[in-house]
């Protein structure tokens, strides 16, 4: 559904943060 789709993309977003944050 549209909902887990925006739920992936904040993960995918989470993710992308936590390896800035590391760099």
């Amino acid at each position: 559904t549209a909902r887990d789709e925006l739920e992936k993309n904040k993960d995918s977003m989470n993710e992308l943060e936590c390896i800035g944050k590391n760099l």
